[in-house]
């Protein structure tokens, strides 16, 4: 635990003003403690050393005298007798501190281990933050028994074996193969969750599945792109990795950026520096993101002329294509969701269709169902269909609309130039247009898949998706009042 007149001193060394110094002792010293014992509690006593647990200036307390832990192994590196680690020479590192943890580095002689322990104990003796030698390990690479004995004895440590897995991340003196990462993988691998999502959209469930009725890419673009809006988790994660390489091009002063140019670039510039087989994957990863950086001129550049990195605009860009015309037919309809789905299918032209699987060589029937007469395409289902026709027409004369009904590329086009506006004249022919695919495509399915041999009229039909609008309408405050006008 923290001693209490080392804090302070090393507070005052920092230069920290005389009167917020005595604020911060302040807080600290007047910690007390009781304790439950048989279920009575103790008087309070009062603490001599520590920090309170749970203060949120505690943290950035304990920072501070790590601090000094720096300074001592910065002035102990100048000393010609030590030898610092292979990979740790270029950039002078001998320790690396996170939370109450550190790792210490080396070269395996006994001189150098002898040199970092004395500081260790200079450190410990003058804070109070002393080493508990049971929780502590030595690991080598390359030295001898005889040397591994010595040291041992030497630090008291008992010897680690590697690899060993810090904070998650398995460290190992040779290259990392995949057994190393799987566990880590396991939990993190964005084309695992991308097929588990993609699975769910289509089927409902997480098993993995190739089911699809529409390309991934395509879904998770933003809906006025033809998409679904849903987030394409491989993207967002090479978008992550673009800003490591944005890190590597401005930051420096970070010790990551500083080993990557150390040991990978080794003073190259960074759209200069081949990719070696000897990186590591995640550096051969960033690295080859290099070669989309010409589609992303000039964002990029002004990224960097700004030191300002927004992943947002980047994956926008990524994905950036021509709007759809159809776009305001599926953005802001307030039908139903499986209407809403069913309508943007339609709008790529991928519903399932008889002519579509009999392509696929899944049947061989392919007169439509609705009026047994001609080939059931997507054209002739929605609205060229003698009983398709019948029933979009009675829905459009339901709100006010005299329409003759057209194949589906021709009525697409009509109904997009129509709700192109804002007001409820617009907003109601979405519902109405996204309530009759659905409806039509619903009473299909029922003949084929339920053997309905009992025929609805198209008024029928058209009753029902009359039903659903407004149902859809009246829970819309700004669509109420016009609905219950139609409804008159």
């Amino acid at each position: 635990m923290v001693d209490w007149y080392a804090l302070e001193t090393v507070l005052r060394e920092l230069g920290i003003p005389c009167r917020f110094v005595h604020w911060i002792m302040l807080v600290v010293r007047t910690v007390t403690y009781r304790f439950r014992v048989n279920g009575a509690l103790t008087t309070e006593m009062q603490a001599k050393r520590g920090v309170r647990q749970g203060d949120p200036i505690s943290p950035l307390l304990f920072v501070v005298m790590m601090e000094y832990l720096n300074r001592l192994m910065a002035k102990m590196q100048k000393e010609p007798a030590f030898k610092h680690h292979p990979k740790c020479d270029k950039l002078g590192i001998t320790h690396l501190s996170f939370a109450d943890d550190v790792l210490m580095f080396c070269r395996g002689d006994v001189g150098s281990v002898e040199m970092m322990m004395k500081v260790l104990n200079t450190f410990a003796g003058t804070t109070g933050l002393i080493v508990n030698p049971r929780k502590c390990k030595v690991y080598f690479g390359g030295v001898d028994e005889d040397t591994r004995r010595r040291i041992t004895e030497l630090t008291s440590y008992d010897e680690g074996l590697l690899p060993f897995r810090y904070l998650g991340v398995p460290l190992t003196i040779r290259k990392l193969n995949i057994k190393h990462y799987l566990p880590l993988i396991d939990k993190i691998l964005a084309k695992k969750i991308d097929g588990i999502c993609r699975s769910f959209v289509w089927t409902g469930k997480a098993t993995v599945s190739k089911k699809s009725s529409i390309a991934w890419e395509s879904v998770c673009r933003p809906k006025n792109l033809g998409g679904m809006n849903i987030f394409n988790l491989c993207l967002w994660n090479d978008i992550a990795l673009l800003k490591c390489l944005w890190n590597l091009s401005l930051k420096a002063d970070n010790l990551w950026v500083k080993w990557v140019h150390a040991h990978y670039l080794k003073k190259k510039t960074l759209m200069e520096a081949d990719i070696s087989t000897s990186c590591s994957w995640v550096i051969k990863k960033i690295l080859r993101l290099r070669e989309h950086l010409p589609n992303l001129q000039p964002m990029w550049d002004h990224m960097i002329q700004n030191r300002s990195f927004c992943m947002h605009k980047l994956y926008e860009k990524r994905i950036d294509s021509d709007r759809v015309p159809w776009r305001h037919l599926i953005q802001g309809n307030s039908a139903r969701p499986r209407a809403t789905i069913l309508t943007w299918m339609a709008c790529h032209g991928r519903l399932s269709t008889k002519d579509r699987l009999r392509q696929m060589g899944l049947i061989t029937d392919h007169i439509c169902s609705l009026c047994n007469v001609c080939d059931e395409t997507l054209d002739h289902l929605l609205f060229e269909c003698r009983f398709a026709k019948e029933v979009w027409k009675y829905v459009l004369q339901w709100i006010g609309i005299s329409h003759d009904p057209q194949p589906w590329s021709i009525e697409l086009g009509w109904i997009t130039r129509m709700i192109g506006k804002k007001g409820w004249r617009f907003r109601i022919p979405k519902i109405a247009m996204a309530e009759t695919i659905y409806g039509v495509w619903q009473y299909r399915n029922d003949i084929i898949f339920r053997g309905n041999t009992h025929r609805n009229t198209s008024i029928d039909i058209g009753d029902r998706i009359i039903e659903k609008e407004m149902y859809r309408g009246w829970y819309s405050p700004k669509l109420r009042k016009h609905i219950a006008t139609l409804m008159l």
